[in-house]
């Protein structure tokens, strides 16, 4: 199964969230960790999100091909 392109944008935003965060706790500082797990967090929910949209889609497109099972 390919990635459509806002797949690929929602992968990317998600991992860049997680880089970002990570860059930001590595700085240290109270301010830089809150902002950096906040960060992580986002991309974290965002790359779950996005595996569950593609088991649902890939589920919804066996159930095309094959109707009754």
């Amino acid at each position: 199964m390919r990635l459509s392109r806002t797949d690929r944008v929602y992968a990317l935003t998600g991992v860049t969230a997680l880089i970002l965060g990570a860059i930001a706790v590595a700085i240290g500082g109270f301010t830089f960790e809150i902002v950096g797990f906040v960060l992580m967090a986002i991309g974290v929910v965002v790359l779950i999100g996005l595996a569950f949209l593609l088991v649902g889609e890939s589920e919804d497109e066996d159930r095309r091909r094959h109707p009754h099972g």
